[in-house]
Order: structure tokens, then C-alpha cells, then sequence
């Protein structure tokens, strides 16, 4: 086999290399993407009261290919579709065929959709390669594009070496990441049907709550199947079949107040997926709320509460997506931040599909529609139990009467008759959690407890319960005796 080695002097035309030998030399040093010398390289952004869309000055590798702008380069959208909307990507194409051998700014049509538009792909043609940019939702029936919701695409080129991408893009993607915890409704610690009160704290699918204006009765929340373009559940809130009573149904997130700092100084896009059951009718809503209180519930008001942006909206029977931002940047004062989704029935007597569904949630510190992206379950779960966690069973009701997952472990009690009680989390928690305790049979509030032949349930004692684990002791009736202490747990830190 021939080695090829390059670049050398080359004397009388001995080591001449060609374009290909270059672009491959190139792209084995570094991935395609974009130089990011400086923040706003190939940045894309909206020209006012137009079809057009500015291209800043930037640099980038495609396939080992310098393509290189010195200056800013307008590209033109084609005209909306009359009825559907359509996602277009901006792109950097690099094409070695003969008759091109160039590099160009690109813009892809997408096609046109009832449902929610998916964006098209990058062309497989032989001796082409393109990169994103940017893609740009283009509502039907627009003659700018100032209604139209544009999200960045860049990746940087990065060196085929160890180092992380992610330290790397960090400036440009961090800031698009989603707010919102459990935004497609996959997870639901408590239960995939739920009948939401203060006893839960109103909380349904995992860190989303569900409440009426003054009045508990006759409102369900359910999981159920979302058919979109992304394989996803959704959170519907049933108003009870026959129920008279139309005080406004809300559907609501907090943010804790360590969290709603991160957005001081910023402007904040939140867009959600809603569609209603055949019988639904009334009025609808969303709202960003801020407030200077800390760590408080939306249900029961923020301290200084303001509204920061509104949006009346038009649901119907069939998945829509939904988007706002607020007008300004949240203050510095700002330490509590929610999303709220309110229904206010208009019909006297609920019919059996008098319901309201939200699914793909994203809130990001943008002032642009950024399309939702979903983890996996695994993911989604586990940043969910940083709220909350059981010992039960995913999928098993919390107290019910069953031995998985339990806690079972054997100790010697001290001179006060008490075993210590040691359970680790799975997974951090954000503050010192609530604790409930269970017996394998349901009963909540206590554990049982196995030692010289005498059973019993007491209630345990939290001590030095943290963030980290479950510190607690129980009594079990006599000193320096191995007991056998066994039972469920709780543990929930969401505000």
C-alpha cells in the first residue's frame, strides 16, 4: 500500500496536490460546522416587513471545503402556502461536481402541511454536502415574515480529537435548552389517571399541576396518546360529565426560584401543543407569570405577581402549536416565574368530551419559536426525580399493597430502642424533600417492624433527612436487638 504524505516544498512539479487533497487533509483534522471566531458567524436572522433572511459574515468547514463571507448576504423565502404553513432550512451547501465546484448559501423548501409541519431533509446528491443553519416556520397566507418563528441550526466544527462538542458549542445551544420538565407529559410518578386536589397538590403528570378557581369537584387528568410527528403523550383535563359549574380550569408549571433566576435579563418563548374534545367551548388562554416571592405556588399567588406575556388562542379538535414571548426581558427583581393554560367553560352542562390537552412544551430563554425536542423516558425521569421520587414501582400506585421496591433492610436497635434508617435517592434532590412513609399494605405513616418473633408498625422519624437520602429511625420496642425494618417512602420536594 502507498503512503501519501503532504504538504512539501514541491521542486520541478515533484509533490504537486490537488483540491480533493486538500479538502481531505482538512476534513481530517475537523468536522463540518461553523468557525465560531465569533458569536453571530452564519447567524441568520428576519428582515423586517420581507420574504428575506440576512446571512451574517461568518466561516465554516463543509466536508473539508472552506466557505468563507465576508459580508452579509440576503437570501429570499418563497411565498407562504395559502392554507398550510411550512418549514424551510437555510443552509450551507458545498459542491464539488464540475460544473459548481462552489460553496453557497442555500435555502431548502419545505412542503406545506395540515398537521404540523416537518422540516425538510439535506440533499443526498453525489458530491454535495450542506449544513443547517437555521429553519424558519412560515405561517400560511403571510406576506412578511414577521409572524414567522426562526430557530438557529448551527453546529460548530469541531477537531476529530476527545474533546466534547458541547464545550465547544456551549454559547450557542445552551441558551435554546428547554425550561420545562417533563414538556411532552411522558413521565407520571402518581399515576396515569388522576383526580387532582390539595392533597396532591394539585400535581398530575410529574411537575405539572392541574386546579378550578375555587372549586375542587369534577375535574379529571388523564394521560393519553398524542399522534404527532413525535411519538409523545399529552396531559388532558376532563371537565366532569354533567358539571354545572364553569369557573376556569387551569393547567400550570412553576419554576422553582433557583430555576427562574436563570432568565433575569431575558426574554422567554414558550410554545405548546393544545387541542380540545368535541365538547369543549369557552374561552382560552396562556400566561408567563413573575413574582419576587420565593419558592411559592402559582395556585395560592406569587408575592408581586405580574403578568409578563399573554396569548388568547383558538384551540380545536385537532393538535395545534401555540407560541408567545414576552414583550420585554424579565427583570432582575423576578424570582418566581410559571406557565399557566386557562379554559373558562361557557357551557351550563359539561358533555362527555368537554376536555383540553397540552403536550410539547418548550420554554427557552429566546425571542423566537424554538421547536420542541424530546428526551428519552430514561432522561426525562430522572430530571423528574429531582423533584420527586418513590420507592414504588413506576407504574405502581403510591400505597399500594405490594413488596417491590420496598425498603428491607436488618439493624440493631440503640439504648432508645430505635433502628437508624439510612435510604439513598436515586437521584439528588433539589432541596430537602417531604418525606411519607408506607407499609407494604398501604397504610401510610408507618413501617413494620420483625424482631424475636414480635411484629409491629410503627411511625418512622425523620432526623437528618437531606437532598441526598432519607435519615430517619424507628422504634421497635427494645434495646440491642437485631429488628428487620421494611416499608415505602416518598419522598417530594416540587414547590
Amino acid at each position: 500500500m502507498a503512503i501519501k504524505s503532504y504538504p512539501y516544498s514541491s521542486v520541478d512539479g515533484d509533490r504537486k496536490i490537488t483540491a480533493s487533497d486538500e479538502a481531505k487533509r482538512l476534513d481530517l483534522i475537523a468536522g463540518s460546522g461553523i468557525i465560531f471566531d465569533v458569536s453571530t458567524s452564519f447567524e441568520c436572522s428576519k428582515v423586517a416587513g420581507t420574504m428575506n433572511v440576512n446571512v451574517s459574515a461568518g466561516s465554516a468547514l463543509v466536508a473539508g471545503h472552506a466557505i468563507i463571507s465576508d459580508s452579509t448576504e440576503t437570501v429570499e423565502i418563497s411565498a407562504s402556502d395559502s392554507t398550510y404553513s411550512r418549514i424551510d432550512v437555510i443552509a450551507l451547501k458545498s459542491n464539488i461536481n464540475t460544473d459548481i465546484r462552489a460553496g453557497r448559501i442555500v435555502v431548502i423548501k419545505g412542503t406545506a402541511a395540515a398537521a404540523i409541519p416537518v422540516e425538510p431533509a439535506l440533499s443526498t446528491e453525489a458530491g454535495v454536502v450542506q449544513i443547517k443553519l437555521a429553519k424558519i416556520l412560515i405561517p400560511a397566507s403571510v406576506a412578511s415574515l414577521s409572524t414567522a418563528t426562526l430557530t438557529d441550526l448551527r453546529t460548530a466544527s469541531v477537531g476529530k480529537h476527545n474533546h466534547s462538542q458541547a464545550h465547544i458549542t456551549d454559547m450557542v445551544s445552551n441558551m435554546y435548552q428547554n425550561g420545562f420538565v417533563n414538556g411532552d407529559m411522558q413521565v407520571w410518578q402518581m399515576g396515569t389517571s388522576i383526580v387532582p386536589s390539595a392533597a396532591n397538590k394539585y400535581y398530575t403528570a410529574d411537575m405539572w399541576k392541574a386546579y378550578r378557581d375555587a372549586y375542587d369537584a369534577n375535574l379529571h387528568v388523564a394521560q393519553t396518546t398524542y399522534n404527532g410527528s413525535i411519538p409523545t403523550h399529552t396531559l388532558r383535563t376532563t371537565r366532569g360529565t354533567g358539571d354545572t359549574v364553569v369557573t376556569p380550569i387551569r393547567i400550570g408549571y412553576n419554576f422553582t426560584t433557583e430555576e427562574s433566576k436563570k432568565y433575569r435579563l431575558k426574554k422567554v418563548t414558550v410554545s405548546f401543543v393544545s387541542k380540545i374534545g368535541a365538547d369543549a367551548a369557552g374561552t382560552y388562554a396562556a400566561y408567563i407569570n413573575a413574582g419576587t416571592g420565593t419558592d411559592q405556588d402559582i395556585i395560592t399567588g406569587f408575592t408581586g405577581q405580574s403578568i409578563l406575556a399573554t396569548l388568547s388562542f383558538t384551540p380545536t379538535t385537532t393538535n395545534q402549536v401555540f407560541t408567545f414571548t414576552t414583550s420585554a426581558v424579565v427583570a432582575l427583581a423576578v424570582n418566581q416565574l410559571a406557565f399557566v393554560v386557562k379554559y373558562t367553560p361557557s357551557t351550563a352542562t359539561a358533555g362527555a368530551n368537554d376536555y383540553i390537552e397540552i403536550t410539547n412544551c418548550n420554554w427557552s430563554a429566546t425571542d423566537y419559536y424554538v421547536l420542541f425536542s424530546p428526551k428519552s423516558f430514561s432522561q426525562e425521569l430522572r430530571d423528574c426525580m429531582i423533584y420527586y421520587e418513590k420507592s414504588f414501582s413506576y407504574a405502581t400506585a403510591i400505597g399500594a399493597n405490594t413488596a417491590y421496591g420496598m425498603y428491607n433492610r436488618s439493624g440493631s436497635s440503640n439504648a432508645l430502642n430505635n433502628v437508624r434508617i439510612h435510604v439513598p435517592f436515586k437521584v439528588n434532590k433539589r432541596a430537602t424533600p417531604t418525606v411519607v412513609f408506607y407499609t407494604t399494605t398501604g397504610t401510610v405513616g408507618s413501617w413494620k417492624y420483625e424482631r424475636n418473633g414480635e411484629t409491629s408498625t410503627v411511625t418512622p422519624v425523620n432526623d437528618y433527612t437531606n437532598e441526598n437520602a432519607i435519615v430517619a429511625y424507628m422504634g421497635v420496642g427494645a434495646a440491642w436487638v437485631v429488628a428487620l425494618v421494611q416499608g415505602h417512602w416518598v419522598a417530594d420536594a416540587r414547590i
